[in-house]
């Protein structure tokens, strides 16, 4: 008589580490999508440089005449604003700017770039036809209200929402229905709630060593859904019909890879790679849904999935409480989690923090 498989075995009887196999809908993300989903040289440039607060204009000025195109687009948008007779030196355009504004300008205009395959288009009074402030909406939303914090990790942070934008650029251009749309809209702000969870659960996983990522981890643990709903509708209905049913994350994990040949873990373990910012994240992403199998094997990866996983399940039952024996805490504590087991008063103290 066959006997039911525990977690562990389910889980060992996939080909989590294995070479993924191609279907269409794979080969569909890897030619149509995650190029896209990469951030290109200047972008990396531009990102890495303002992981430093006290950037300066001249360096921002580096970075533009690294790449003749974005200068000169960026000297056309200053000549654009300033009616001045006199053309300003780059380091003089930048300050002009802002250098948070220099930032936004250049990243959404690669972004534009790189998800349309069009230049900027500029109106016939020369006007750029777009602001960056609504091209990078999601990264200016989740930096905002970290901007005073004193860690250092604020443009990490801005890099994971700038992927969000990313995202949502490609869902635009291809055309994606309404039921699609609104769902990464929930996801989006599901996963900046888990991101808040994970910037406070941090502190209860002992000898936490990935803190500059802790927070961006947590916000884009679910992007990987996001993208999966992008290639297949259907899933949000799958996603929806199974969160109806209360189904475990694991479970939710296996059913992906059954009938969509992928999981959202996997996917999202692809774009950190990919990204060329978080691809200290990938092992991470990719065993999000079962951290336990990572710690003897890799210490920091397991910490961050660990970390990833009780964010996610502590937003996906977010609630209030101070109820010691409030049954909201046994999902809280996914089982995925192994024996690490935080008291539920650590958890009534994190959630207590959390305004989103």
């Amino acid at each position: 008589m066959a006997t039911e498989l525990n977690i562990e075995d389910q889980i060992l009887t996939q080909p989590w580490a294995k070479d993924i196999e191609l279907n269409p809908l794979l080969e569909t993300f890897f030619i149509e999508i995650l190029p896209k989903l990469t951030f290109l040289p200047t972008s990396i440039k531009m990102l890495q440089g303002f992981t430093r607060k006290d950037i300066k204009a001249e360096e921002v000025a580096v970075i533009l005449r690294s790449n003749p195109y974005f200068e000169e687009q960026v000297g056309r948008f200053v000549d654009s604003i300033a009616k001045r007779q006199d053309k300003p030196s780059l380091e003089a355009a930048v300050v002009m700017l802002g250098m948070q504004n220099s930032r936004n300008l250049v990243l959404a205009m690669q972004l534009k770039r790189n998800i349309t395959d069009q230049h900027p288009v500029w109106d016939q009074n020369g006007k750029l036809s777009f602001a960056a402030k609504d091209v990078v909406k999601c990264a200016l939303k989740v930096e905002e209200p970290l901007a005073k914090d004193k860690d250092g990790y604020v443009e990490t942070v801005f890099a994971a929402g700038l992927l969000f934008d990313y995202v949502a650029a490609l869902a635009e251009t291809r055309g994606v229905d309404k039921k699609v749309l609104e769902f990464m809209d929930v996801g989006f702000k599901h996963a900046t709630r888990a991101a808040s969870l994970g910037k406070e659960l941090q502190a209860l996983i002992p000898d936490f060593s990935l803190k500059k990522f802790a927070y961006s981890a947590c916000l884009l643990h679910n992007i990987g859904q996001l993208v999966l709903a992008i290639l297949d509708a259907n899933y949000v209905v799958f996603l929806d019909e199974a969160k109806k049913k209360e189904t475990p994350n694991l479970l939710i994990h296996l059913a992906e890879k059954r009938l969509f040949g992928v999981t959202s873990a996997e996917l999202t373990a692809l774009i950190c790679r990919s990204s060329g910012v978080f691809s200290a994240l990938e092992v991470s992403a990719r065993h999000q849904a079962f951290p336990c199998l990572l710690k003897d094997r890799n210490k920091q990866s397991w910490q961050m999935a660990t970390l990833m996983c009780m964010a996610n399940a502590m937003s996906r039952h977010f609630k209030k409480t101070a109820d010691t024996s409030d049954p909201i805490v046994t999902k809280w504590k996914a089982a995925e989690l192994g024996d690490f087991s935080p008291t539920a008063q650590s958890l009534y103290e994190v959630v207590a923090k959390i305004t989103i």
